[in-house]
């Protein structure tokens, strides 16, 4: 597999970023923040503020 280069600092951000979390609770988290974001920019596109 071929490395771009800032996966580990990726992976140290984002173990930083959950803390003491779980791994497997910390994907339920992102995953409702990537939701959330395309929920807006579908009303966003909808009610035509893009």
């Amino acid at each position: 597999m071929a490395t771009i280069g800032f996966e580990e600092e990726l992976w140290a951000s984002a173990d930083k970023l959950r803390n003491n979390m779980d791994a497997a609770e910390y994907k339920h988290v992102v995953s409702r923040s990537i939701r959330i974001n395309i929920f807006k920019i579908r009303f966003r596109y909808i009610h035509g503020k893009i």
